[in-house]
């Protein structure tokens, strides 16, 4: 179908997706469940809003949700092998030329398809239902051109399934978006959403430690004031030997780090608790004493650091070996970095680990 608009319907239609109340649907919103352990695949479910007055507006909003969805991806570690699920729904206001039978209502965005129902429409009369066939052409306009982003961007696999979309007439109280009552009718009909698997390499087999996105992991660390990083008390083993200053004498600065953790997150590897993976304790001591104005000032330096791994059944799959290694130990970069997408340690390992130590650089 090719729709016709003026440049001035163009600049209304657009009006109406971005004064929406409080709800920015100019943004897509976009939620990528995590894989367990084991598992083969992602869930991914969207809802986005856009007009399809002009295939620029269209593609700009689908474009934006796609990009949305691999950055996800990426940031959570998985590579994609394609679409083994798709379902889409497109909608459309129930307004056109007058007011119309609405066949849906979703009284609440965050939870879209579990709150997607059967209207049942009060309206006193319905000068729109000529045009509901054109209404359902736009809706179905919309579909289309989610289903081809989707498709380019995950090819499907040769036994997935991909459902035929489903078109609807949205109620929006018989009025057109940006007219409807926000309370009543949270959702705009000029919308569009799915449900797909999309299938991975699990986390079972991955090969090497960067293949963990930050999903996948919580980090926590430790300083030679004996606190950790919520500032609680710390364990003796996290700090006590790495701040003895190479001779024994006790070291209590608390700029300076004593050990860095990562864990699985929870419900990561069939688990629902965090499990700890993997420390690096990192030991320091006292160096060369500067003279600054006649002062003289301790400085401490990191002169070893260890890996020590968790035992338990789980701390293997990082990938990670135990035994000695360096500040510039590029896996503990890659961790300190992770949330940061920063393989060189981001402002963590640049703050704690990089002369002057812990002063924010």
């Amino acid at each position: 179908m090719k729709i016709m608009v003026t440049e001035q319907q163009l600049r209304v239609l657009n009006k109406f997706l971005i004064t929406e109340g409080n709800i920015d649907f100019t943004k897509p919103y976009i939620v990528v469940t995590p894989a367990k352990l084991g598992e083969t695949y992602v869930r991914i479910k969207g809802f986005i809003t856009f007009s399809v007055a002009s295939s620029e507006m269209a593609t700009n909003a689908v474009t934006a949700a796609i990009n949305t969805i691999l950055a996800d991806l990426k940031n959570k570690g998985y590579s994609t092998k394609g679409l083994s699920f798709l379902n889409i729904y497109g909608g459309a206001s129930n307004y056109l030329n007058g007011a119309m039978k609405a066949d849906r209502i979703m009284p609440n965005v965050e939870g879209f398809f579990s709150s997607f129902k059967v209207a049942e429409n009060n309206l006193p009369s319905y000068p729109g239902e000529l045009n509901k066939t054109k209404n359902l052409g736009y809706a179905q306009a919309r579909c289309q051109v989610l289903k081809d982003a989707l498709i380019k961007n995950f090819p499907p696999t040769t036994t997935a399934e991909i459902k035929e979309p489903t078109s609807f007439v949205m109620d929006t109280g018989g009025v057109i978006d940006s007219k409807r009552d926000l309370k009543k009718y949270p959702v705009p009909g000029q919308m569009a959403m799915f449900a797909a698997t999309v299938d991975i390499q699990p986390i079972t087999t991955i090969t090497t430690y960067n293949e963990i996105g930050s999903n996948n992991i919580q980090t926590g660390s430790y300083y030679c004031n004996g606190k950790n990083s919520l500032g609680g008390g710390a364990q003796d083993n996290t700090y006590v030997e790495q701040c003895r200053n190479g001779i024994g004498l006790k070291i209590t600065d608390g700029k300076l780090m004593s050990g860095f953790e990562i864990k699985w997150a929870a419900n990561m590897v069939g688990n629902p608790h965090v499990i700890p993976i993997m420390r690096w304790n990192i030991f320091w001591k006292e160096s060369t004493s500067s003279v600054n104005g006649g002062k003289e000032t301790k400085i401490y330096i990191p002169f070893k650091v260890t890996r020590v791994m968790y035992k338990n059944e789980w701390s293997s799959m990082a990938k990670i070996p135990e035994g000695t290694t360096t500040i510039n130990d590029p896996s503990l970069k890659y961790f300190m970095g992770l949330k940061e997408n920063d393989p060189n340690g981001g402002t963590a390992w640049k703050k704690f680990l990089a002369p002057p130590y812990g002063v924010i650089k």
